[in-house]
């Protein structure tokens, strides 16, 4: 009997081993980096893409080729290495109002960069675009008013009318003339609301990453405030997380081939262990702001402290 129940309790962790293998592969792996770092290769895998990027897996694939590379060709010797199967770092492209609000500004003629040329772009269309929806506004309240009081007092009318069987025909003929003024009306408070909506979600668009910036850039500049319904979103194009067991780069933004590029070689340098560094052109500087393609001084001086090479 004894063997019976050793046999089950055998059965047992087995079967638990394998349904939790992936963090268990993750946790080694974590474990193991701790003593001997970059000695093996981080093998990654894409987990998931949003189809509403409208990025193709081949096109990912070759964005993080590019950018593990740059670590690698740094370290001379292989750091990074494709395998779905045996992956211990996971890439997901997560769309929320990130995507959102950089396909809003792409339609605005605006690109987000964490430069200051960027913030005094975004904020002087930002002041025009407030403006305009200002004077929407009140023409929108004025509007809504006059008809609210308008439709009040005809409907009033309709009651009394029909409360005595009938309008006579000069009167039935005024009120269809009203009710023709009431609907013009109302199709022109439409047209206003249309386009608040629609500035609306430029504005905090705008708002969201002016807000960011502000922040990144440590300028002296009020919070601005969103209109209607904000994002609710702080601006990040993409984040490393690392958790015992799981280990994973979640992409929130993606403007082109080129910027994804920069932003997954910062992305997976974190996944190496490389901390932030104050060279401004760096790749593993705090703001995504410069299109260097390869490592710097710094960067690799970051690599040689993390990797001891």
């Amino acid at each position: 009997m004894k063997w019976v129940l050793r046999a089950a309790f055998l059965l047992c962790i087995a079967a638990a081993a394998y349904v939790y293998r992936a963090p268990l592969r993750v946790f080694a792996y974590q474990t193991y980096a701790q003593v001997r770092p970059c000695s093996v290769p981080i093998a990654y895998g894409i987990n998931s893409i949003d189809p509403r990027f409208g990025i193709s897996t081949s096109t990912v694939l070759t964005s993080i080729t590019t950018a593990t590379g740059i670590w690698s060709d740094a370290a001379h010797r292989s750091l990074f290495v494709y395998d779905p199967a045996h992956a211990v770092l996971e890439v997901n492209f997560v769309y929320d109002t990130r995507q959102e609000t950089t396909a809003k500004l792409k339609s605005l003629g605006l690109t987000v960069n964490d430069d200051l040329a960027s913030y005094n772009a975004m904020k002087a269309k930002y002041n025009t675009l407030t403006a305009d929806y200002k004077t929407t506004k009140a023409a929108f309240d004025t509007a809504y008013a006059t008809y609210q009081q308008q439709s009040t007092l005809y409907q009033q009318q309709v009651n009394i009318w029909n409360a005595k069987g009938g309008a006579p025909a000069d009167v039935y003929k005024q009120l269809n003339a009203q009710k023709a003024a009431l609907d013009s009306q109302r199709a022109h408070i439409q047209t206003l609301q249309s386009r608040l909506n629609s500035d609306a979600d430029s504005i905090n668009a705008m708002v969201s990453v002016l807000n960011h910036m502000v922040s990144v850039l440590n300028l002296d500049a009020s919070k601005y405030n969103s209109v209607g319904a904000g994002t609710g979103q702080e601006f990040e194009e993409a984040v490393f997380q690392s958790a015992p067991g799981k280990q994973s780069i979640t992409v929130y933004e993606y403007d082109s081939s080129q910027r994804l590029t920069r932003v997954l070689s910062h992305e997976f340098g974190h996944a190496l262990g490389l901390d932030h560094v104050a060279d401004e052109n760096a790749i593993m500087y705090r703001l995504n702001q410069s299109s260097r393609s390869s490592a710097s001084s710094a960067d690799i001086a970051e690599l040689d402290r993390v990797c001891r090479i």
